[in-house]
């Protein structure tokens, strides 16, 4: 009863707290992916997914590309685990996202970051693809899309939360690896990446 009278930051801040110290405490945070290098170029899994029009669908872009380039720049290493979050940080209007379309309790409405579910999406689906060792998925509360409105296979969507929900995965494979993001604006308001 008293949780609906603490703020929503206070919340937020002991929610990432206690994530930290559990992760501190069973040697997950020292296996994070944080190394910054080139690796040779061996191997090359590829998705292509539409950006649908919206009303914010340009926010959404620049969110991704915020994102994108917290992650590219990343080798994640036999063993390591990545974090969506542990690299993107919190998506704050200071760090420079945007208001996009979010699913918050079943609804949909805008909010800060909104969209970066798409990258998140298209890392879990990658990951999923390599047969990587998946540790942490959400999958949305509720499916907004038809069949020919849909940028993602059923199943392979990845939802997450700023403190609550990440999407997270080991590199089980003896080879190290790293993403790389393009976003291209296309004809009729709608981009890929």
């Amino acid at each position: 009863m008293i949780k609906k009278y603490i703020p929503k930051k206070a919340k937020l801040r002991l929610k990432v707290f206690l994530r930290k110290w559990k992760d501190n405490f069973n040697g997950t945070a020292k296996r994070f992916a944080v190394e910054k290098r080139t690796i040779p170029h061996t191997y090359t899994l590829e998705f292509e997914q539409p950006i649908h029009y919206n009303p914010l669908a340009q926010n959404k872009i620049e969110n991704i590309k915020l994102a994108a380039a917290q992650i590219e720049p990343i080798i994640i290493n036999q063993n390591d685990i990545f974090s969506f979050w542990e690299l993107v940080g919190n998506p704050t209007k200071e760090s420079g996202y945007k208001t996009g379309r979010n699913i918050i309790g079943d609804h949909l409405q805008e909010d800060i970051g909104g969209g970066l579910c798409q990258i998140s999406g298209i890392i879990y689906h990658l990951a999923l693809s390599a047969g990587l060792k998946i540790d942490e998925r959400f999958c949305h509360t509720i499916d907004l899309y038809e069949e020919d409105k849909r940028y993602t296979p059923i199943g392979t969507d990845a939802t997450v939360v700023y403190g609550y929900k990440d999407v997270r995965f080991v590199n089980n494979k003896k080879q190290s690896f790293k993403f790389s993001f393009e976003t291209h604006q296309a004809l009729l308001g709608q981009a890929h990446f």
